[in-house]
């Protein structure tokens, strides 16, 4: 198990680069996004933590991330935003939660900001829904 404090990650490349796996990381307190992925590369994440980030995981033009018990806690901004990507959500250890606190009202717990932006959810989930919270549009 690997903590990173103070910095997220930015992953960018073609589809054709292969897939970028990242399992049982922790980011903490990042002043950008925790996960960012932009133009195409796919990304695998598995028991992996964001927590206290500028923002949570962020997918752009063409990224697919797949995420299986992820924890996305506490963000500024939106806690899983897809903008013209897809972001897959699974595992019964998967919890977001607690996010959009620091951001305007664009930011929402799960944000799919375009109309060609997914975000998938595949059972067994555990929905929380916390008063006074906007819904994701």
């Amino acid at each position: 198990m690997t903590t990173l404090v103070g910095v997220g990650l930015r992953i960018e490349g073609e589809k054709s680069d292969g897939i970028v796996e990242i399992e049982d990381l922790t980011i903490k307190g990042a002043e950008w996004s925790g996960l960012y992925a932009n133009e195409g590369m796919n990304v695998i994440m598995r028991g992996c933590s964001i927590e206290e980030c500028y923002g949570g995981v962020e997918a752009h033009d063409g990224v697919d991330i797949s995420c299986d018990d992820l924890q996305v806690v506490g963000c500024g901004m939106s806690g899983v935003r897809a903008y013209n990507a897809t972001i897959t959500l699974s595992g019964q250890g998967t919890r977001i939660q607690g996010n959009g606190t620091g951001g305007g009202s664009y930011s929402y717990g799960l944000d799919a900001y375009t109309s060609s932006s997914k975000i998938k959810l595949f059972a067994p989930l555990t929905v929380v829904v916390e008063t006074g919270v906007e819904q994701a549009h």
